[in-house]
């Protein structure tokens, strides 16, 4: 009777991988331990377990909905329908990895093959590793509100007579930022590269060459501080100075920056401020014309800001977030949404003071003009008079329009008969949410960071062949 062998598989150093980077995989094949007859003793098998062979591969699937996404066309046709609606009970030695997944086939590595014909006698076990480069011509991993993208490393193996039995080892790719310039190219000198003519026949000296630097290296390498303000205003006046100290944060980072009232004409209320992202999909592949993105919103504060000079706010960034990336079907981009809440209560007030400032000139210009006309006419001083009259009720109309500003009503400093203020808040406010989206920049933060920070489960899967 023949014994099941067991496959077994993980991940060494952690399933978050930059694209480019290598992944290793342990493989280890273990025969069972022999059998014992009545008397307690093992019965040998001379023949062994015989595994025919094992083979791995990476791939990337692409899930969308269809009801708002047109699927991209498989990357191999005729291999990838197979694949997808290959039946695992079906004994053959065609090695699909994709076999079962639902979606699309984006990204595959060639297959290797591990091992064949090997041989374990009872209670043996072997050990091999797989090592393969991360294609970086890919998306990164994404789980979107109607794209998915899915990587993972596929161990196949099968015995003789037997079906092709599957493990997957789920992957966390993700993207590297481009290289800053003289990244690379500060890791030597230019002086010491010769600079006149040689003879081609003489023995050349080898020349400096850029260093061989891993593509995660490039994630501990990032741009100083750059504090960076935006004035906010309002269609009647500014309403806030808002200064942010990046444009650019890593997957863990705090979103530190500071907010100045000092110059307000238009007093704000309160205001909130929300991490969202945005998911866009291509024009080509929209179900609908006019689809707009999909925004899904992250850590979010919000602050009661009336009658402050300075505050500031702390935005903490996911870890399990994808860091921002555009590849032809989708592309994520993450901003910062405000809302301000404006009170337009004192700025109709200080309308009315200006009116009443400016009317108040006006009345004082007639009084001198009347005065130093001397005995006039009646009929001219009835007409000062008028004029007066007529200007002093239109200031008291908008007086009345207004309100006193020290009124319970309208809220405020007030004053007690012994002198003492007290502010009180108003009653009503007519009041008005302004909107604004700043776009910032989250890329990936070193990938041992992320392993440790998420503590995730290693990567490890098993199977029966």
């Amino acid at each position: 009777m023949r014994m099941v062998v067991e496959v077994a598989g993980h991940v060494e150093g952690g399933s978050v991988v930059a694209a480019g980077d290598a992944v290793n995989v342990c493989i280890t094949v273990t025969a069972p331990a022999a059998t014992k007859d009545h008397n307690g003793g093992a019965i040998e098998d001379s023949a062994g377990e015989l595994v025919s062979w094992c083979s791995a591969q990476i791939h990337c699937i692409c899930t969308t909905n269809e009801s708002y996404v047109v699927p991209p066309e498989p990357q191999k046709p005729e291999t990838a329908k197979t694949g997808l609606q290959g039946n695992l009970g079906t004994p053959g030695t065609s090695f699909a990895p994709w076999r079962g997944e639902t979606g699309q086939l984006v990204l595959t590595t060639k297959p290797t093959i591990i091992f064949c014909e090997l041989v374990l006698q009872p209670g043996q076990s072997r050990t091999f590793r797989y090592r393969e480069i991360v294609p970086s011509s890919g998306p990164p991993s994404y789980r979107g509100q109607h794209v998915k993208y899915s990587w993972k490393v596929t161990v196949g193996a099968q015995r003789h007579g037997s079906k092709i039995a599957l493990i997957r080892l789920p992957l966390r790719v993700m993207l590297l930022p481009q290289p800053m310039p003289g990244v690379l190219e500060s890791a030597y000198s230019e002086s010491e590269e010769e600079l006149s003519p040689s003879n081609p026949f003489l023995h050349q000296s080898s020349r400096h060459q850029l260093p061989t630097i891993p593509p995660s290296a490039l994630l501990q390498v990032w741009p100083s501080r750059s504090v960076r303000a935006y004035n906010v205003v309002h269609s009647r006046g500014h309403v806030v100075k808002f200064s942010i100290f990046r444009s650019s944060y890593k997957l863990g980072d705090d979103i530190l920056a500071t907010l100045d009232f000092t110059q307000w004409q238009i007093p704000c209320v309160q205001y909130s401020v929300c991490l969202q992202s945005v998911e866009e999909i291509s024009s080509e592949h929209k179900k609908r014309s006019k689809q707009g993105p999909s925004v899904v919103s992250y850590s979010k504060t919000h602050e009661l800001c009336l009658s402050m000079s300075h505050t500031s706010l702390l935005l903490p960034v996911p870890l399990h977030v994808t860091p921002a990336f555009e590849v032809d079907m989708v592309s994520l981009q993450y901003r910062l949404h405000f809302e301000f809440v404006l009170c337009l209560n004192d700025s109709n007030k200080k309308l009315a003071k200006a009116k009443k400032k400016n009317s108040k000139k006006v009345n004082n210009s007639t009084t001198t003009s009347s005065e130093s006309s001397g005995n006039k006419a009646s009929s001219s001083t009835k007409g000062g008079t008028e004029a007066r009259d007529s200007s002093t009720s239109s200031v008291d109309s908008v007086n009345n329009s207004v309100g006193d500003t020290g009124s319970d009503d309208d809220g405020g400093w007030q004053t007690l008969e012994d002198g003492s203020q007290f502010w009180s808040a108003p009653h009503q406010l007519d009041i008005e949410t302004l909107v604004w989206d700043l776009p910032i920049n989250i890329c990936p933060s070193p990938l041992g960071h992320l392993t440790s920070a998420l503590n995730l489960p290693e990567s490890f899967a098993q199977m029966a062949v």
